[in-house]
């Protein structure tokens, strides 16, 4: 797994928690760089507007990961899904 995916997990990891993964304190602690952060943010913010579109073309998102065959992807767009709700 790259270190790019594993931050995301971690950060991830940290909103579920209710904890900033922006905040100087996890970036120290995850060895966070620069470039990384930026990457961590727009990584986080793609994803957001991912969601944003999937939660308002359900019908267009759940045919898109049926497509793809990916049933991993499509469990965590549900459980997005059904957050949202």
């Amino acid at each position: 797994m790259s270190r790019s995916v594993d931050l995301l997990k971690a950060a991830a990891d940290a909103l579920e928690d209710g904890r900033d993964p922006f905040a100087e304190s996890w970036l120290a602690d995850n060895g966070v760089t620069y470039g990384e952060c930026m990457d961590l943010g727009e990584s986080l913010a793609t994803g957001a507007r991912l969601l944003a579109w999937a939660i308002e073309h359900p019908n267009e998102a759940a045919a898109a990961v049926n497509g793809a065959h990916m049933a991993t992807a499509r469990r965590l767009l549900l459980k997005a899904l059904e957050r949202a709700a």
